[in-house]
């Protein structure tokens, strides 16, 4: 008992810092302080996410092959949750329409970076940051398409996927970068995972609880069914035990916010359900994380 209850304060303090800040977006938004959601969003997506991508992706100390692993692992894990959403969905009787894409993408953006970085270290964000780039692109083209017929967010997914692309050339290239320019994107950088957790915290405090009981479920689902998806796409494809845990962690991230700004567009009337999945499976989320992490530290050693 003592030795669960030290392992889950150890794994705490991982979690403590992306609470400390977003806690302070969470206030801000509570006490309704000026907060500027469209310029920060247009901030991090066209400048601070790529330049961290790029810098990140670069620089790393990964070997190219593990980079190319994880890509198919994360696309075949997310087409996965798709499925088992949409099965999971339909068993519940739930539509399809306004829920899928909610169900099935993390929030690797908000959380995952962060999370990842302090649970793992760099290897721990190297690998976030592939997932983060395929799981955006996939989010706002085939999650997307779930729900609309729209191509909004395209500038956002090209720069996303853009940066991944380009830093990948540039390494299998053997193109040599100049310090000042990889100083000045890890510069860039540094303000994304800040601005994202001020960000979420704000939206959080915006959220109603209206729909708690639907978007309790639908909580449950996107937890559940990320967290089985990779479990299984890892197992089957005998992903090394240094990198299956991040993309285990990644998939059981909670609903991602832009998943509820979809909903909220294009499916107004299921609009506090949305709110409510997000808020309460990033509320359980925080909570679990502790033991998630060191649960997935126990059963994948390196």
């Amino acid at each position: 008992m003592f030795e669960l209850l030290r392992v889950y304060v150890s794994a705490l303090a991982t979690v403590a810092p992306l609470v400390m800040c977003g806690g302070v977006g969470f206030i801000w938004g509570k006490k309704r302080l000026s907060f500027d959601a469209h310029f920060i969003s247009n901030l991090v997506t066209l400048a601070g996410v790529p330049a961290l991508i790029f810098h990140t992706l670069y620089s790393t100390e990964i070997e190219n092959s593990a980079l190319l692993e994880i890509g198919l692992v994360s696309t075949l894990a997310l087409f996965l949750s798709l499925g088992l959403s949409a099965l999971a969905l339909k068993y519940l009787k739930f539509e399809r329409r306004p829920n899928l894409q909610i169900v099935s993408f993390p929030n690797s953006g908000n959380l995952g970076l962060p999370l990842s970085a302090l649970a793992f270290g760099e290897i721990g964000l190297s690998v976030a940051i592939v997932f983060f780039a395929i799981c955006t692109f996939l989010h706002n083209t085939v999650g997307l398409r779930t729900i609309s017929d729209s191509r909004d967010g395209s500038h956002g997914k090209i720069l996303v996927m853009g940066s991944a692309i380009a830093a990948i050339a540039a390494r299998l290239g053997g193109i040599s970068l100049p310090n000042w320019l990889l100083d000045g994107l890890e510069l860039i950088g540094s303000v994304t995972v800040p601005l994202m957790l001020l960000s979420l915290g704000v939206t959080l405090a915006s959220i109603s609880t209206k729909g708690l009981r639907a978007g309790s479920v639908i909580a449950g689902l996107r937890l559940s069914v990320g967290f089985i998806s990779a479990v299984v796409i890892c197992w089957l494809l005998g992903t090394p035990t240094a990198l299956a845990p991040i993309i285990v962690l990644q998939m059981t991230m909670p609903c991602a916010v832009i998943g509820y700004v979809y909903v909220a567009k294009f499916a107004p009337e299921n609009g506090q359900v949305a709110a409510s999945a997000v808020l309460v499976s990033t509320l359980v989320f925080l909570a679990t994380s502790p033991l998630l992490i060191a649960g997935l530290k126990y059963f994948y050693p390196h």
